[in-house]
């Protein structure tokens, strides 16, 4: 951890470390945390600072329950103290930005936070003139109110405006909040704000109930340590979603990212090309007596994988096989066919998994029989993956099944045991020397001596000197030569020094044991791609997927987002990697993996990617195909995927390639592709000229021929999915803007899943803006003769605001602040689900927001309080702020309503 890291802290080391937090800085104080992770029962004492000037110190002894589950612990590290406590600087106000520094008076590091303004003037200080404009708290002569009053004031759990703004009737009889929500307001039901459900609260916990304490209180003082939940966060509706979005996978029907098999077939060229893909190639798919023992008669890999469910809304689980099915690694078509599609798709050979343990083998028929095997002629390699077997699956010391015992003298008669191997002639060699690789290389009780004498004995048997490959993982990440070793391979998902964001707060949790880790795959994507090369040979590796859950149901650790685009953008980046490097050993790129199934990660098609996976291989072969290998010599290539056309964008727009012919523009977000043949029947409606720009998610599999054809000016923007049609539309809109559009219709292909009428509400709103060529026609005419109407929004889906405000507030604010918008709060109209007409210099503000595709949440599914959510209101506020009226269409009568 840096010095100075706070923004967002994260205990990556959870056996050693300082690390600390400054969570609020509001009216009642200061909060926060501190702790060392080595020792956290140990309190720390911390001073705080203001803008450099100490103002006091305090102990770190409240319990964080928060922590202490992270660290897996007890941990009392948490301080919270009150301004009145402090000696403040005069004339310092929540109304100025601040500093606060945090100082571990032991170790000296520091935390910091940041004060930004508020909305209402607090005085921290000692200005007797400022404090006169502080709402006094009310008088409260009743010793157990006042105390709930007080836990209540200083949790910052109790939204003041918020329960105004819902209880008008409280805000009439000028009541104090807090105060009609202790006498009154939980006994009727009321809720403090909009992340604690009164009623839930109470239902959920009867004891809680019969006692007759206040919900909200019991809650600050107990339930949130307790780890009580303060609303309902999954719901019947959310195991709905599960069901449609993933469940419904292993059913017949295709997905949406359902990639068939292709024509293509690079078995020709692979041994030409001036790089080689080897994929990581697990033998468990087998019965063997110690499996039998350990886990039961007739284990195999396959048994850990049928057993994965979800552990969260969209979480993708169970992974299904389609092609060879669930395989016995035994039966010779098995191999024969898993070869054909290796071939067939690129791969140049399989690295095969080892298990010894000082002479004892486990798996090692597959392999035997592989190579056994005179009608398999492919190439392969050998991975020793020295480590325990253990009950966890994680290779560490506890609940050993088979331990990994090192010696120089056993270590060194591992080679010995290989030979057959690396003697057989499709081992993979560099210029005659074979390529072995080991898991731990750092792990040997000898490294130098051990490599040493591999060489010198492989050299003996004429086998050629190997080269020896030191696998970047478990704590090793260093220059391969100081173990005597030649090379060094990347293996994600294991990353050196760098830790991957948690975005696990973002999902609905379906399991309520879950205590695992989710990460985006993008983001492992981008920090293997950005990665500075290194001053010794080094391997490259590209990850398909993760997601150990089959293994680890209640603790995994899971990728999300991975898909065939981004695999093949990941991939595309080491090919180039590998082809510029003047290393031979560099142009070996690993890919982990082909089977490795209860890991989520494997090329073997499924049912939910299909031959996606592989699909995207081959095509970033041909991508980064030398000019003297000729596409004709390919057997009908066919790609099928990620097609190359002047008019497709993969995740920025080129307007220099547009070819403006109309003043209106029609844009589409099309996620699911079987709704197209519908929409041509809405677009035919549209007798004018138009520019046709459709967005479609990178996952989806979409023949975009089809979509091309369809119209003379098409064009199609494929988007990563994230901001659903949101952030695809902002971006289309501030691509096209400079182009001078003028008119312009935006729909999407929304379902609704959560909805019962999300077909036919989709179907009523389509009609009521583009359900005829006279609809058209008058909304066109309108605009032209209304030139102060900015949007036409259909009757049944423009709606208030205020009544349909959702958790949407805070992230409109900031919106807001972005482009110095005065919103205080006030009504308007917005199009609810985002079907609109509207006028391009209506919505031009949107220009200025500078929105990146992270600041919108990753896509789990949710029903409201999202950057989304919060934008499809802000169509209709800037409209208004801009001077512009509201158009509300019912059929052919259009109310025009003032902004």
């Amino acid at each position: 951890m840096n010095e100075k890291d706070f923004i967002r802290p994260k205990i990556t080391d959870k056996s050693k470390g300082i690390y600390g937090h400054v969570d609020f800085i509001n009216e009642n104080g200061i909060g926060g945390w501190v702790i060392d992770v080595s020792n956290s029962t140990e309190q720390r004492v911390v001073e705080i600072y203001i803008n450099n000037k100490k103002i006091g110190e305090t102990v770190a002894n409240l319990p964080r329950p928060d922590i202490a589950s992270i660290i897996g612990r007890d941990s009392n590290c948490g301080f919270f103290v009150r301004w009145s406590d402090l000696s403040i600087p005069d004339g310092i106000s929540l109304l100025d930005d601040f500093e606060v520094v945090v100082i571990d008076k032991l170790s000296g590091r520091e935390i910091v936070g940041r004060h930004a303004k508020g909305r209402k003037p607090k005085t921290l200080g000692k200005d007797e003139e400022e404090k006169k404009e502080i709402k006094q708290e009310p008088k409260i002569e009743d010793d157990r109110i006042r105390e709930e009053y007080r836990i209540i004031k200083e949790s910052g759990l109790f939204d003041e405006e918020w329960y105004l703004e819902q209880n008008p009737d409280v805000k009439r009889d000028n009541w104090d909040p807090i105060l009609h929500y202790i006498l009154y307001g939980w006994k009727e039901g009321r809720d403090p704000s909009p992340n604690f459900d009164t009623d839930y609260y109470l239902y959920s916990n009867v004891d809680v109930a019969l006692s007759g304490v206040n919900p909200l209180v019991h809650y600050i003082l107990y339930g949130i340590y307790e780890g009580r939940k303060p609303r309902e966060l999954v719901s019947d509706l959310d195991y709905k979603l599960c069901y449609f979005h993933n469940l419904r996978v292993a059913q017949k029907k295709a997905s949406l990212e359902f990639v068939p098999e292709s024509n293509i077939d690079l078995a020709n060229i692979r041994d030409r090309l001036p790089f080689k893909l080897i994929a990581f190639y697990l033998p468990q798919f087998h019965p063997i007596p110690e499996n039998d023992l350990w886990w039961g008669k007739g284990f195999t890999e396959w048994s850990n994988v049928t057993k994965a469910v979800p552990n969260f809304v969209g979480h993708y689980q169970p992974h299904l096989p389609i092609d060879v099915g669930f395989y016995d690694l035994r039966v010779p078509e098995v191999r024969r066919r898993q070869v054909e599609l290796a071939k067939k798709y690129g791969i140049y050979g399989f690295c095969f998994y080892v298990y010894w343990f000082n002479g004892k083998r486990l798996l090692e028929r597959p392999l035997d029989e592989f190579i056994e095997d005179k009608e398999l002629d492919f190439s392969f390699c050998i991975s020793w993956a020295n480590e325990n077997w253990t009950r966890r699956w994680d290779g560490l010391d506890k609940e050993v099944l088979m331990p990994q015992i090192h010696t120089y003298e056993s270590d060194c008669r591992f080679i010995h045991d290989m030979v057959k191997y690396i003697s057989h002639r499709n081992y993979i060699r560099i210029d005659g020397k074979p390529i072995i690789l080991v898991q731990r290389a750092h792990d040997l009780a000898d490294p130098v001596r051990t490599a040493d004498y591999w060489k010198s004995f492989c050299i003996k048997e004429g086998l050629g000197e190997p080269i020896l490959v030191a696998v970047h993982s478990f704590g090793f990440y260093d220059d391969p030569k100081k173990l005597g070793f030649d090379v060094a391979l990347e293996f994600p998902p294991l990353f050196p020094q760098h830790f991957l964001s948690r975005i696990d707060q973002f999902a609905k949790i379906l399991n309520p044991d879950f205590r695992g880790t989710i990460h985006d795959y993008s983001e492992a994507v981008n920090l293997s791609i950005n990665k500075n090369k290194l001053p010794y040979k080094y391997i490259r590796t590209v990850l398909v997927s993760w997601d150990n859950t089959a293994r680890r149901q209640d603790t995994p650790s899971i990728f999300v987002y991975s898909s065939p685009y981004l695999y093949k953008k990941w991939l595309n980046a080491i090919i180039r990697y590998a082809i510029n490097s003047t290393h031979k050993e560099e142009r070996l790129i690993f890919i982990n993996a082909w089977n490795e199934w209860a890991e989520g990660n494997h090329l073997e098609p499924d049912k939910r990617f299909g031959y996606g996976f592989l699909q995207a291989t081959a095509e970033a072969i041909l991508d980064n195909l030398p000019e003297d290998i000729k596409l004709k010599e390919l057997k009908e290539t066919n790609i099928i995927m990620f097609k190359k056309d002047n008019r497709i964008f993969y995740e920025e727009i080129d307007i220099n390639k547009i070819n403006k012919t109309s003043d209106i523009a029609v844009i589409i977000h099309l996620y699911y592709p079987d709704l197209w043949e519908e929409f041509k029947g809405y677009l035919s409606n549209i007798k004018h000229r138009y520019d046709l720009f459709v967005s479609i998610p990178v996952e989806v599999f979409v023949d975009t021929d089809e979509i091309l054809k369809f119209h003379e000016n098409t064009y199609i923007y494929r988007n990563l999915n994230r901001g659903r049609d949101i952030a695809p539309f902002l971006y289309i809109f501030k691509a096209l803007y400079p182009l001078k559009y003028k008119i312009g219709l935006k729909f999407h292909s929304k379902r609704s899943y959560h909805r019962k009428d999300g077909n036919l509400w989709r179907i009523r709103v389509l009609n009521q803006i583009i359900g005829t060529s006279d609809v058209v026609n008058f909304v066109l005419n309108v605009f032209e003769k209304e030139q102060n109407v900015g949007i036409i929004i259909p009757k049944s889906i423009a709606v208030s605001y205020k009544a349909h405000e959702g958790s949407n507030r805070e992230h409109l604010k900031r919106l807001c602040k972005m482009l110095d918008i005065n919103w205080q709060g006030e009504d308007f109209i917005f199009p609810a689900g985002t079907f609109f007409w509207f006028r391009f210099k209506a919505l031009e503000e949107l220009n200025r927001l500078n929105l990146r595709l992270e600041d919108f949440e990753p896509e789990f599914y949710q029903l409201d309080g999202c950057l989304h959510h919060a934008l499809e209101r802000f169509f209709g506020l800037i409209v208004k702020k801009k001077g512009y009226l509201y158009g509300v269409l019912d059929g052919s009568n259009l109310e025009i309503i003032g902004g």
